[in-house]
């Protein structure tokens, strides 16, 4: 490797330093998530149990605190305590974020090959499905920082 490429090397790295992971601006609370497991109890196994797990951990190493709120709490919230209202079509206006910048619900089924996760931020919100693709962990890790991606985007934009 010649002296130029290591250069460009570390130029490159010290570029991707500055621009990823949480950053904080001057006057800036800092960017929070309450996080919503939506996987229906009898459909939840260790599998989605654990796929859930990465997002949130993932999400919280991403963005910064994760607030677990429970289904029955978020339904009751909405006033959707009957399950009769798909979460992936629930929007900006029905759902109020306190304190807390962004909410994500996600109902994971690695056994099914499908993940459902809704991301909502003050000024847009985000749905994200996968259908029929293993749910490994790296394909979750990646899919979690896709979300903390939009998430940042949508709170800088």
């Amino acid at each position: 490797m010649t002296s130029y490429e290591r250069m460009l090397l570390v130029l490159v790295a010290g570029a991707l330093t500055v621009v990823s992971g949480n950053q904080s601006h001057a006057g800036d609370p800092g960017l929070s998530v309450e996080y919503t497991n939506m996987t229906p109890n009898e459909l939840s196994d260790e599998a989605s149990k654990q796929c859930s797990n990465t997002i949130k951990e993932q999400l919280r190493r991403a963005i910064g605190p994760v607030v677990h709120v429970g289904e029955t709490e978020r339904r009751q919230r909405l006033g959707a305590a009957d399950r009769s209202s798909d979460f992936m079509s629930w929007g900006r206006s029905q759902i109020v974020l306190d304190d807390f910048t962004f909410v994500v619900a996600v109902d994971c089924r690695p056994s099914a090959q499908q993940l459902d996760v809704l991301l909502v931020g003050r000024k847009a919100s985000v749905t994200f499905r996968l259908r029929d693709q293993p749910l490994g962990t790296q394909r979750l890790i990646w899919l979690a920082d896709d979300i903390s991606l939009r998430a940042e985007a949508m709170y800088w934009r």
